[in-house]
């Protein structure tokens, strides 16, 4: 009976060795699938940012692109308005600078930009617009352009305006941030 007894426990201690080798292999196994899991979904998560960022360059650069060729358009037609002086009517010339201008700095360029912008960089307009209340939309915009790391020669056929007008606008913003001579203003825009 004794030695029964004995041959039932040990049989017992060891099926309860066993099961709880067996819960800690599918709790290893069910850990492991779910850091694989989470591993699959961060690099989801990168891959769509990365497509989101790279759509954002490219609509940027389509726009800086359609913005230069107008800015060309435009120095070609006030060369031909000097050449030909009186011989080309005001009016003309003034109709095609009036609608180069709107397309230069047209809204639905901005509005895609912003679209692409914001679900590449979330929450960043927000951010700022919390934390600088006093920031205009053209603010919000140079700073969307610096988070892109644009230069400013980059950055003036996006406003319309020249390069030279890109860096005053980058010292106003620099006085809103409160941001010293030494710091750089793309960096810390980076970091919001």
């Amino acid at each position: 009976m004794f030695y029964l007894l004995c041959v039932l426990t040990g049989l017992l201690i060891f099926r309860g060795r066993i099961i709880a080798k067996t819960r800690q292999k599918e709790s290893r196994d069910r850990e492991e699938k779910e850091r694989e899991l989470i591993q699959l979904r961060n690099e989801k998560l990168q891959a769509e940012l990365s497509f989101k960022s790279s759509e954002l360059a490219s609509s940027t650069m389509a726009i800086i692109k359609k913005n230069e060729f107008l800015m060309n358009v435009k120095d070609m037609l006030r060369n031909q308005k000097e050449q030909l002086g009186t011989r080309y009517p005001d009016k003309y010339y003034d109709t095609l600078v009036q609608k180069i201008d709107e397309n230069m700095s047209s809204q639905d360029d901005w509005k895609v930009f912003e679209a692409n912008f914001e679900r590449a960089h979330e929450q960043f307009m927000k951010t700022l617009k919390d934390n600088y209340e006093d920031l205009t939309p053209s603010d919000l915009r140079l700073c969307a352009f610096l988070r892109m790391n644009l230069s400013s020669k980059e950055i003036a056929p996006l406003l319309g305006i020249s390069v030279r007008g890109v860096e005053n606008h980058r010292y106003r913003l620099r006085k809103k941030f409160n941001l010293d001579a030494d710091s750089n203003l793309t960096d810390f825009i980076i970091r919001l």
